[in-house]
């Protein structure tokens, strides 16, 4: 997935059904293209922190938990790190 593509996947969620109650259960494959993209060098500001809040909110994700922690060991920002850290805890406790 690249940055283009997850403004698109976004725009085409938000014209689903039930949106935005759908958020929080996304299919693993794109909470896995999402941790992926979120781990690449050269994204936005915005599209990390889009993703960083859309898998602090996935029920039952692993996958998600995984891809914060590891963004947050890349993390040399001081406020970026305060900020994936509350992605983690929102997600651990999506996740109990």
């Amino acid at each position: 997935m690249t940055e283009q593509e997850l403004w698109a996947y976004f725009e085409g969620l938000r014209k689903e059904p039930g949106y935005p109650g759908i958020c929080d259960r996304l299919p693993k494959e794109k909470v896995v293209q999402m941790g992926e993209l979120l781990l690449r060098e050269g994204i936005s500001p915005r599209a990390q922190t889009t993703i960083m809040m859309t898998l602090a909110h996935q029920q039952r994700s692993k996958e998600a938990l995984r891809y914060l922690k590891a963004y947050n060991r890349m993390q040399d920002d001081e406020g970026m790190k305060i900020f994936t850290q509350l992605a983690i805890e929102e997600c651990e406790w999506w996740n109990e």
